[in-house]
């Protein structure tokens, strides 16, 4: 297993050629079914792909995903303006970035809040008490091996990063591949930009910039990137096949944890909402009593209509969000076959739906209604 990263290496090699199996179509794998569906998410906080479905069920759609059939309504999001990527990629080409993710990866296993701050930004408070739980597991990141092609501007690098992840009292390390969308500060030393992490991917909790969304779905639908996460991803579930212990760790142990994790934030935030319910109806009092009945009233009557209207759809295959009902307007991102939204009206062949706080567009045509 610890001789996978150089094995990788050679697959790009000039006379390497392409020695990816088929291990997608396998009947019988245990991870098929999720890996055709959540492929992107073989990364740091989401190595396990049953992770990345509590994550995208709790709050929103991830950057890819290929369910294994065409991209639907989108395919023109494929390239941006005059921007051409790197037909090949530059393997452990760059010593500071190398040490850049390396520091990373170090600050994540051990819950280095402080360094992770300043080498990886923005970084949500969730999302650090998230780090707090999942690194509570992590013995180290091993084997780490940078995979990296230009990026939109100059001093910018798209980073794939195979790595072998060794939890506490497994035997067997985990192989994982993470992307990383890596930038040059003001005084040209490298930091990742946080924004395109597989977190805020999964929970959409800060907004990305379309133009470099757009160059990072591009990068992922290249050959070789393809062909790196197939790679991995064979190597990982041979890994989890052949250790229980492992096995149980990524299905059952880490699973379980993070749906406590994802319940206490939801406690809080709910917590929240409702400290601000009371702050309102105490300021409230100082109105007449005929007012705040005809407030009241006309509150709850509002509230009633609104629910009433608002249903559930979930996406019957890949399809991109927009921010407007046209084909022409901007995608803000793309939602995977299976995931659920608050459908909150409709405007033409267009379904509006609650999106991070506001609202966006899905093709009618490829939803469906959930009882």
């Amino acid at each position: 297993m610890h001789k996978l990263a150089e094995h990788i290496k050679k697959l790009f090699s000039k006379d390497g050629g392409s020695r990816i199996s088929e291990f997608l179509g396998k009947a019988g794998s245990p991870v098929a079914g999720f890996w055709t569906k959540y492929k992107r998410y073989i990364g740091a906080g989401v190595l396990f792909v049953l992770l990345v479905f509590i994550l995208a069920k709790c709050a929103g759609p991830g950057r890819s995903g290929d369910s294994g059939t065409e991209d639907t309504e989108a395919t023109e999001i494929t390239s941006y303006e005059n921007f051409n990527l790197d037909a090949d990629f530059e393997v452990d080409a760059y010593t500071e970035l190398n040490e850049l993710i390396e520091s990373y990866f170090m600050a994540y296993a051990s819950d280095d809040l402080d360094t992770l701050a300043a080498v990886a930004y923005p970084m949500s408070d969730n999302e650090k008490s998230y780090i707090g739980v999942f690194s509570d597991y992590i013995e180290e990141y091993q084997n780490i091996v940078c995979y990296t092609k230009s990026g939109l501007t100059s001093g910018s690098y798209l980073v794939s990063v195979y790595y072998e992840l060794k939890f506490y009292n497994v035997e067997t390390a985990a192989p994982g591949l993470e992307f990383f969308y890596v930038e040059t500060d003001d005084e040209g030393a490298l930091y990742i930009n946080n924004l395109y992490s597989s977190y805020n991917y999964s929970r959409t909790e800060n907004e990305l910039d379309p133009n470099i969304n757009a160059v990072i779905i591009q990068y992922e639908q290249q050959d070789d990137v393809a062909e790196l996460l197939e790679e991995v991803n064979e190597a990982y579930n041979e890994a989890v096949s052949g250790d229980l212990d492992l096995a149980e760790m990524i299905t059952t142990t880490i699973p379980a944890a993070m749906a406590d994790w994802l319940e206490s934030i939801s406690a809080i935030s709910g917590g929240t909402e409702a400290d601000e319910s009371t702050e309102s109806a105490s300021e409230s009092e100082t109105d007449t009593e005929a007012e705040s009945e005809s407030e009241a009233e006309t509150e709850a009557e509002s509230e009633e209509e609104s629910e009433e209207t608002k249903t559930t759809v979930r996406a019957t295959t890949n399809v991109y969000i927009r921010e407007s009902a046209s084909t022409d307007s901007e995608a803000l991102s793309k939602a995977l076959e299976g995931e659920e939204y608050t459908k909150v009206g409709e405007e033409g062949d267009w379904t509006i739906i609650e999106y991070n706080d506001g609202t966006a567009y899905i093709k009618s045509e490829y939803l469906e209604e959930v009882d």
